[in-house]
């Protein structure tokens, strides 16, 4: 990991600057956790879900930190959430992160990512103690789906965590068809129906939409939905497992007219 002395960390960058002040918050936690003090680096390190080189360079030190608050599951969760997302969003980010790192040179920089990538194996001991809590304790269907992100961003399934940090609780998706690019939304389950719209159904209100074709979850699983019913089941989030066969559905395009999995077109709007 990054030592927190290390020059390093004036050159690389966070939403605000240079990163001088992240080892410093760091410290601080490690002696005394303290919610304030972790929503000023949460801001430091991803602003509007955009991360910076000090985020990766972070992240491996926060993981370690939240194997050390069992005494404080609160705190552990929103650690655990927190590089949850930041994992969703570095997978996504392709060549754009090259604009964000700093002035760190190619080889810190390839040190920062395998300290990341070590770093993140800290998260295996987190996942058991992170699910128990939420099934006792957590009732809110958003921190709900932002914990299952975050497990499903550690267990390899990017883009499934994306989808679920820009919809959480099951607001409405927007997505394109993976054939025509026509734009969809899809409403929340209702009366264990979803309906995808071809245009906005709050500025065209009569549009009745097109019922989802729900399809069970089966054998073959390339989206990585299994892991995520595991652990929905595990915590109880119903309302998200009733909305999976309806993600992993099919729907005709109203635009092009072709049968297509709503789950590809959630994806190609999520990247």
């Amino acid at each position: 990991m990054l030592e927190w002395m290390s020059p390093a960390w004036a050159q690389l960058r966070t939403a605000f600057g240079t990163a001088e002040q992240v080892p410093i918050l760091l410290d601080h936690l490690s002696v005394q956790f303290e919610p304030e003090v972790f929503r000023e680096l949460a801001e430091l390190l991803m602003h509007q879900y955009t991360i910076y080189g000090a985020t990766l360079a972070a992240v491996p030190h926060l993981l370690q930190l939240a194997n050390t608050l069992d005494a404080h599951p609160t705190a552990q969760i929103d650690i655990y959430i927190q590089c949850g997302i930041i994992e969703a969003m570095f997978a996504g980010s392709g060549a754009w992160m090259t604009e964000v790192i700093g002035d760190v040179t190619p080889m810190q920089w390839q040190r920062i990512i395998a300290d990341y990538r070590l770093g993140l194996e800290q998260a295996a001991t987190l996942h058991d103690k992170v699910l128990a809590y939420a099934q006792q304790h957590i009732e809110s269907e958003y921190e709900l789906d932002y914990i299952l992100a975050a497990y499903c961003a550690y267990h390899g399934h990017d883009r499934l965590a994306r989808l679920l940090i820009h919809y959480p609780g099951g607001d409405e998706y927007v997505g394109v068809c993976p054939q025509c690019d026509g734009e969809w939304f899809i409403d929340d389950l209702d009366e264990d129906v979803m309906r995808l719209h071809g245009t906005d159904p709050v500025l065209y209100p009569g549009n009745a939409g097109i019922t989802i074709t729900p399809i069970a979850l089966g054998l073959t699983d390339t989206y990585g939905f299994h892991d995520l019913q595991q652990a929905a089941d595990r915590i109880e989030a119903d309302s998200l497992l009733a909305r999976l066969p309806y993600l992993n559905g099919s729907v005709l395009c109203p635009h092009c007219h072709n049968s297509v999995s709503v789950i590809g077109g959630l994806f190609k709007e999520v990247g």
